[in-house]
């Protein structure tokens, strides 16, 4: 995690040669497909009146647990990083601890927790998302 916040520096840096890029280009992209790990891209696709596209490495698994730790506020209310807890909304019970989950630890530092609240944005503001999946992983 230490090396986090300097590859969103680094990545970030690709905006400006990204947009003079988009600039030129005829015709323009039907869309913008980016690594959700890049959230400026979505500053990119409001400029140029382009569709994007959050693409997670992730698998469909993985986001929904992500997505209901998220909108059941399940972490906010542990005591410490090692209390287990059970994921709400799962057909079956998931046993976790904060400790567990990289990103969603209170000892992450402020900067990458505000590139994690550009990330959320950005993916809030997408016009969809694709993600890394496969029927044999996931058969349900």
């Amino acid at each position: 995690m230490d090396w986090a916040s300097n590859f969103f520096v680094a990545t970030s840096m690709l905006q400006q040669p990204l947009e003079e890029e988009l600039g030129e280009m005829e015709p323009k992209p039907s869309c913008i497909i980016s690594d959700m790990g890049f959230p400026w891209t979505i500053e990119l696709a409001s400029k140029f009146h382009i569709p994007r596209i959050a693409f997670h490495g992730t698998c469909c698994y993985s986001l929904l647990c992500s997505h209901n730790l998220t909108v059941y506020n399940v972490l906010d209310n542990l005591k410490s990083e090692s209390e287990p807890f059970v994921v709400p909304g799962l057909p079956d019970p998931i046993e976790l601890t904060k400790a567990q989950l990289p990103g969603f630890n209170s000892s992450s530092s402020s900067q990458l927790k505000c590139v994690g609240d550009r990330i959320k944005e950005a993916k809030k503001a997408a016009y969809g998302v694709v993600v890394n999946s496969l029927e044999e992983l996931e058969t349900e």
